[in-house]
C-alpha cells in the first residue's frame, strides 16, 4: 500500500531542532519556511516607547517589514511554544498569530495514540490548561485562507485539508453517513464550507494605501515645502494624490467585490444528507462537513464542496473550472487498498463550482457522494486562492520602483554633502541649512511617482476600455511593458464556456461503397424529415425530462435544438400508460 500522500507533503520539519519547518503548498507550487516565536514583554515595551519618542517611525519599518516587526516584539523559540510564526516565501515575509482554542474532538488523523477522540492529554506539553479553559485546547493558525493545526504527535504544523490519508476501500465501506453530533463536532473543526473572501472597508483600506512608503515620503516633502512657503505647490500635489488614492480605493474595493461575488457562487440552497442511522435529512450548503454523504437530486445541482461518488453516475459541466465545454462522466469509486487522492481520482470526483446536469442510477437507490473537502480546500477554493495569491512571475514593479528611488537618493546624496559644504562656509543657520538639504532629497526624488503611476494605469485602462478590453487588476497594465509574446491555451478560455451548433456534414456512399462529404448544412431544420442524418440528430441522444425541462448533454441539447424538433415523450406515455 502506498504512503498518504500527506506523509510527504504537507510537512518537512528539521531534523536538527523543530523551531522551524516547511510548509509546501502544492496548489501554489511553492514553499514556505515557518519559524516559531513568542512575544516578549520587554521588548514590546521598549517597541512602544520608541514609537512614541520617534514618531511612529518603528511601526512604519515593521509594517513595511514583517520580519523586523516579529524582530521588534518576539524572541525565537520552539515551533510547540509559539505564539507568533514568521512565514518566508523566496524574498516576502509575512507573520500570524497562533490561535488556542478550547475544543473536544479532532479530526482522526490529528488524534494521538492513545487519546481517544484525538484531543491532547492534559499532561501533554501543548495542551495549555488553564483556568480559562475547561477544556483542552487546540493550537492553529490561518494563512492565505488555509488552516493549520499543531500536530503534537509529528511535532508540527499540518494544513487541514479534508479527507486524507484514506482508502478507496473505506470510503466505500465505512463512510455511511455522520451523526448530527459528529457533524457539529467537525464544523466547529472545519468551519463553514463558504468560499467567502474578505472584502476590506474604505477605511481600512485608506489605511493601507496612506501607509505606502511612497506616501509617507510624500507626507514628509508636503510639510517642508509648506515650511519652506511653498504652498501653492504642496497644495497642488496634494491635490493629485488625493485624487490617486481615491481612484485606488474605488478599484480595489470593485475588484474585490467582484471576486467575492465570483467566490461564492450561488446562494445557498439545502442539499440532502444521509445520516448514521440511515435517514435523510436536508441541510445548507454551509454546513457540510468532510465525511458527510449528499444525495444528488435527479435534476442535478451545482456541487457545493468536492465529492467522490460512491454509487450511480452522473454527468458534469467542468467548464468553470477547466474551460472545456464537453462534459465528464463521474462513476463510482472502485475498491482499493491504495490511498484516495482527488488527481489520481478525478474521474471519480465531482468538484466543487460544476454543474451535474444529469444523473442516472439503478436499483432504486440515489447516486451518493462523500465530502472529501470543503471551503478553500477544494479545488475551486484552490483556484480563487491562486488569483488572490499569484505565483512571483519575476517582475516585481514595486521592488523595482523601490530600486529606482534608491538610486536616486544616492544621486541625491552627493548633492546634500555638497550644499551643507557650501552652507557651512558660508555660516548660513542650522534652520535654513537643515531645510536646504533636505530640500534637494526632493528634488532628486520625485514625491508625485505614485500619483503619477495611478493617473497612468488608470487613463490606460479606459483607453483598454474603449476597444472593449477589460481588466480585474489594473497594476497588471504597468507589466504588460515587458510582454514580448503571449499564448493562449483554447478558444473558450476567451470567449464563452459553451459550445454553439454551426452546420452539418452529411455523408453518403458511391456506387463502389466509398463514403464521401456533401456540402455543409447550416440550417439542419431544412433538411427533408425522410433525412436519416435529422433523424438521428433528434433521436441519437441521452436527454431526459425532469420537471419539463430537457436536461443532459450540452452538446446532445445543441443538436437536438438545431433539428426543430419537440420531444412527444409525455403525450405518448399519458395514451399508453396512463400514468401522467
Amino acid at each position: 500500500m502506498p504512503r498518504p500522500p500527506y506523509s510527504s507533503l504537507q510537512t518537512n520539519v528539521s531534523e536538527k531542532n523543530n523551531k522551524y519547518q516547511i510548509l509546501p503548498d502544492v496548489q501554489l507550487q511553492t514553499q514556505i519556511q515557518c519559524f516559531g516565536y513568542r512575544y516578549n514583554r520587554i521588548k514590546i515595551f521598549i517597541y512602544i516607547i520608541l514609537n512614541l519618542l520617534l514618531l511612529g517611525i518603528p511601526y512604519l519599518i515593521g509594517r513595511w517589514y514583517a520580519q523586523w516587526k516579529v524582530y521588534f516584539n518576539c524572541t525565537p523559540t520552539f515551533l510547540r511554544n509559539a505564539t507568533v510564526v514568521l512565514l518566508q516565501e523566496d524574498n516576502q515575509y509575512f507573520f500570524c498569530n497562533v490561535r488556542m482554542d478550547p475544543i473536544d474532538f479532532l479530526p482522526d488523523g490529528y488524534a494521538q495514540k492513545d487519546g481517544g477522540n484525538g484531543v491532547a492529554r492534559a499532561s501533554s506539553s501543548t495542551a495549555f490548561n488553564s483556568p480559562m479553559f475547561s477544556k483542552p485546547i487546540f493550537r492553529h493558525f490561518t494563512f492565505r485562507y488555509e488552516e493549520y493545526l499543531w500536530d503534537d504527535s509529528k511535532d508540527c504544523f499540518r494544513k487541514l485539508e479534508g479527507m486524507h490519508g484514506v482508502s478507496c476501500t473505506e470510503i466505500l465501506c465505512s463512510y455511511s453517513g455522520l451523526s448530527h453530533s459528529k457533524q457539529i463536532q467537525l464544523k466547529s473543526i472545519y468551519g463553514p464550507n463558504l468560499i467567502d473572501v474578505e472584502v476590506k472597508g474604505y477605511w481600512r483600506l485608506l489605511f493601507d494605501e496612506v501607509l505606502n512608503p511612497f506616501y509617507v515620503f510624500q507626507l514628509f516633502s508636503v510639510c517642508l515645502w509648506s515650511f519652506d512657503n511653498y504652498y501653492v505647490y504642496a497644495g497642488c500635489i496634494v491635490v493629485i494624490s488625493a485624487v490617486s488614492i481615491i481612484i485606488t480605493l474605488v478599484e480595489t474595493r470593485r475588484q474585490m467585490e467582484v471576486l467575492r461575488e465570483m467566490a461564492i457562487g450561488s446562494d445557498d440552497f439545502l442539499v440532502s444528507v444521509r445520516r448514521s442511522n440511515g435517514e435523510e435529512e436536508e441541510i445548507c450548503i454551509r454546513d457540510l462537513v468532510p465525511g458527510d454523504v449528499i444525495l444528488v437530486p435527479p435534476e442535478g445541482f451545482i456541487m457545493p464542496c468536492d465529492a467522490v461518488v460512491t454509487n450511480g453516475t452522473c454527468i458534469v459541466n467542468e467548464s468553470m473550472l477547466t474551460g472545456e465545454s464537453i462534459p465528464v462522466r463521474k462513476t463510482p469509486i472502485a475498491e482499493s487498498d491504495d490511498y484516495y487522492d482527488c488527481e489520481i481520482h478525478k474521474r471519480h470526483t465531482v468538484f466543487a463550482g460544476t454543474q451535474v446536469i444529469q444523473t442516472r442510477f439503478y436499483g432504486g437507490n440515489k447516486i451518493s457522494c462523500v465530502v472529501v473537502r470543503t471551503g478553500f480546500s477544494t479545488l475551486k477554493g484552490n483556484l480563487i486562492r491562486s488569483m488572490m495569491f499569484p505565483k512571483d512571475s519575476g517582475l516585481d514593479f514595486y521592488r523595482d520602483a523601490m530600486r529606482f528611488v534608491a538610486t536616486l537618493f544616492l544621486f541625491s546624496v552627493c548633492g546634500m554633502i555638497y550644499c551643507l559644504y557650501l552652507y557651512v562656509n558660508r555660516g548660513t543657520s542650522w534652520i535654513v541649512m537643515l531645510v536646504r538639504v533636505l530640500d534637494i532629497v526632493t528634488i532628486a526624488v520625485p514625491p508625485a511617482l505614485p500619483a503619477a503611476l495611478t493617473v497612468g494605469t488608470f487613463y490606460a485602462q479606459s483607453r483598454l476600455k474603449r476597444r472593449q478590453i477589460y481588466c480585474i487588476s489594473p497594476p497588471k497594465i504597468n507589466y504588460c511593458g515587458k510582454l514580448q509574446l503571449i499564448c493562449f491555451d483554447k478558444t473558450g478560455t476567451l470567449t464563452e464556456d459553451g459550445l454553439d451548433f454551426s452546420c452539418v456534414v452529411p455523408c453518403v456512399e458511391d456506387n463502389s461503397g466509398k463514403p464521401s462529404f456533401l456540402e455543409p448544412v447550416y440550417e439542419a431544420r431544412n433538411l427533408p424529415p425522410t433525412s436519416e442524418v435529422l433523424r438521428g440528430m433528434a433521436s441519437c441522444h441521452s436527454l431526459t425530462h425532469i420537471k419539463g425541462n430537457i436536461v443532459g448533454d450540452p452538446l446532445d441539447l445543441k443538436m437536438f435544438e438545431a433539428t426543430g424538433w419537440v420531444s412527444y415523450w409525455r403525450i405518448i406515455c399519458k395514451a399508453y400508460t396512463g400514468i401522467f
